[in-house]
């Protein structure tokens, strides 16, 4: 029906695309039939469960990290060593605005259990647990850069970091929790990072 695939493309676009005849009037008021209202409620529930709502309204992915198979790294600050791991993953950590000691949970154990180290038969099929790996976590606040608009990147999705600073630290305590060596960097500092990686292989991944 052209006029039905009309109102799915206006309601997908937040527009109400529906023609006068098909609408009517109570108060005056222009009223939607309650099978265009059902469509409208269940494409917007679709939209919100893709892009959950953040502080101020915003829609947003909330907390994430990039890791990258390594067989060894190196951090350090100033020149002297802070950390040092062999076998294992490279983890670059970022906290958004509104995140929470859930979130951070949830990214330390998927860090434990992402299988990302190949098996006997060649599949990435083992985690760093599995292969008895170890973690070098960093926090990273340049993930949250916007640079959409203009070149120079827009940071204010980021937390602030006396709020981001707690959440790394309980992300490292959850992660040594469930059985991983961690080690660390040093929170705001400006580090410098030796790194051989293995593939390459790296993964984003976004709660």
């Amino acid at each position: 029906c052209e006029r039905r695939r009309d109102m799915r493309r206006g309601l997908a676009e937040g527009v109400a695309a529906v023609p006068a005849a098909a609408t009517g009037r109570v108060g005056g008021k222009k009223r939607l039939p309650c099978g265009v209202l059902r469509l409208h409620r269940r494409i917007t529930r679709k939209r919100n469960a893709r892009c959950p709502i953040g502080p101020k309204g915003r829609k947003y992915i909330a907390m994430k990290f990039v890791a990258q198979r390594v067989l060894c790294a190196k951090l350090t600050v100033n020149g002297q060593p802070v950390s040092e791991i062999g076998r294992g993953l490279v983890v670059f950590f970022g906290v958004r605005v509104g995140d929470t000691v859930t979130e951070a949970k949830k990214c330390a154990e998927k860090i434990a259990l992402l299988r990302i180290f190949e098996d006997d038969a060649g599949k990435m099929n083992r985690s760093v647990l599995d292969v008895g790996g170890e973690v070098l976590l960093v926090s990273q606040f340049t993930l949250y850069g916007d640079a959409r608009k203009g070149n120079r990147p827009s940071f204010t999705e980021a937390e602030r970091p006396e709020k981001a600073e707690p959440l790394y630290i309980a992300a490292c305590e959850h992660l040594a929790e469930l059985g991983v060596p961690v080690r660390r960097g040093i929170f705001g500092a400006d580090m410098k990072i030796e790194q051989v990686n293995d593939g390459p292989v790296t993964i984003l991944y976004e709660l």
